[in-house]
């Protein structure tokens, strides 16, 4: 704060004559070097100026690394602004400059160091400014950005909101060009070459026909070398067109039979009158008890075979 005279009207908004940024030296020295001959070294610039009903003039300065440590150490307390007026009303008529010093003209000034930076700033912004912020911050947060109150963006959170625009951008030149190559697609014919393609239908009949040939083939070999009994033959199917590789499994460990393989000749065929069972012979009869059938129901299967 420049200035905490309540009373005392307005000066110019502008602040200043020129273009150039206004001085804040220490202890006025800016008006008196001519006089003391000592150099006036600069603790801060400043160009913004706010008149604020009820506290006074208000700038936003830029301080040196000097006049900062200064500050901070408690080496200087205050403001002093310097600003001719009109000698019948008093009115000021600009600011001239101002100074740090710890004895000011004007009674009842904050002191720097409690001053925060938004003290030191515009507390009215305009309802653009304000719609503007609310904006930015509404986007940011659509980035996974979230920035507290009105304080500024740091660096960190710069660079995130920028790599995360980067990616959007790239995301979109993304999606426009699948867009182009779906539309591509979509423009050709996509009717398949029958001279290319089989209908499904087509290729589930071979593969049922393949696999039907395969389980007729395996029960003839099974059956032919002794493996497999007629009287089975129903079961081992149904097995078969469930699940071939039970089936496969099962007759692997089957043990062939002897006589079950070889073809019956006349004068080994039974007589009329003599007993099927009597005419087992002892590996004939162990493969009964093998197959947890009674040498009647054997003798009969193999009568039938």
């Amino acid at each position: 704060m420049v200035s905490g005279c309540q009373h005392c009207p307005a000066p110019d908004r502008s602040g200043r004559s020129g273009a150039n940024d206004l001085v804040i030296d220490y202890e006025h020295q800016t008006l008196r070097k001519d006089e003391n001959g000592q150099p006036a070294p600069a603790a801060g610039w400043f160009k913004q100026l706010e008149w604020r009903e009820g506290s006074g003039l208000w700038i936003k300065p830029r301080w040196t690394a000097r006049a900062r440590d200064h500050i901070d150490q408690g080496e200087y307390r205050y403001l002093s602004a310097v600003f001719p007026y009109d000698a019948a009303t008093g009115y000021p008529l600009k600011l001239h400059s101002a100074a740090l010093t710890n004895r000011p003209g004007i009674d009842g000034m904050q002191a720097l160091a409690s001053l925060t930076a938004s003290d030191l700033t515009s507390t009215h912004p305009t309802h653009q400014e304000s719609t503007m912020n609310e904006l930015l911050k509404k986007l940011l947060a659509q980035l996974g950005i979230t920035v507290q109150g009105d304080a500024a963006l740091s660096e960190e959170q710069q660079t995130q909101a920028l790599a995360a625009l980067t990616e959007l951008q790239t995301q979109a030149g993304t999606a426009s060009t699948l867009a182009t190559q779906l539309a591509d697609l979509s423009a050709k014919d996509t009717t398949p070459d029958p001279a290319k393609y089989v209908p499904i239908e087509v290729v589930s009949d071979l593969q049922a026909q393949h696999k039907t040939g395969e389980l007729e083939q395996l029960l003839a070999d099974a059956k032919n070398d002794g493996r497999l009994l007629p009287s089975m033959e129903s079961w081992a199917r149904d097995l078969g067109k469930k699940d071939m590789a039970a089936l496969s499994a099962f007759l692997d460990k089957a043990q062939p039979l002897a006589a079950l393989s070889q073809k019956q000749t006349d004068q080994a065929k039974p007589k009329e009158g003599d007993d099927p069972v009597a005419s087992l012979s002892a590996e004939e009869k162990e493969a009964a008890r093998l197959l947890g059938k009674t040498p009647a129901q054997f003798a009969a299967a193999k009568a039938q075979a």
